[in-house]
């Protein structure tokens, strides 16, 4: 949460890489599923879904991030929907022009798909910069549920010590124009020469 990811999907779609959003996805599965409906709703309320069926993200971001099981019932509920649609999606993009695909996924380590990853790049930033960035994008909600939510994800040095050779790891500490020229850098040293 706010490390830049938003930025390195965008660099990725301007390139014309197809791009599998997972969060943007697993909030489309909810809606057009009335079996993770249910289930989200008996785990967390009938508050946890808006009545259009979408998930209502403030109300899930307090209850499903209050403990380490509301977090893993969570997971339980979405993970597996969203690892059948992008393997429906994979197969699809088979005939994609592009030999490559972008999997954006928050949690990549923590639910344990980097060894499906031919390559990772891990955008980080420091946790004061990141708490910055959170707070700015929703001042809207409480600064202690969005700031619980990152203790729920796994540390940089703990990604860190996943990446294996071919990975790289971007540091976002300025601005979105820089993580765009970092971005560049590292495309063309790994994808170019």
């Amino acid at each position: 949460m706010g490390a830049g990811k938003s930025v390195a999907v965008d660099f990725f779609r301007d390139l014309g890489w197809p791009v599998y959003p997972s969060d943007e996805r697993a909030k489309n599965l909810i809606a057009g599923s009335a079996q993770m409906q249910s289930e989200l709703v008996n785990a967390f309320g009938s508050a946890a879904i808006r009545p259009d069926g979408t998930p209502n993200a403030s109300h899930l971001g307090v209850l499903a991030f209050s403990s380490q099981a509301h977090w893993e019932t969570l997971n339980s509920i979405i993970h597996p929907a969203v690892l059948k649609d992008f393997a429906t999606w994979l197969s699809q993009m088979k005939d994609a022009e592009c030999p490559w695909v972008v999997r954006e996924s928050a949690l990549l380590f923590e639910v344990g798909l980097s060894s499906s990853c031919d390559r990772i790049l891990l955008i980080t930033a420091p946790e004061s910069i990141r708490r910055a960035r959170i707070a700015a994008r929703n001042p809207e909600q409480s600064q202690d549920a969005l700031y619980k939510r990152m203790s729920f994800q796994w540390d940089d040095e703990r990604k860190r010590a996943l990446l294996r050779a071919g990975d790289c790891e971007i540091a976002n500490t300025a601005s979105k124009e820089i993580l765009r020229d970092q971005l560049d850098q590292w495309f063309e040293a790994a994808f170019i020469h």
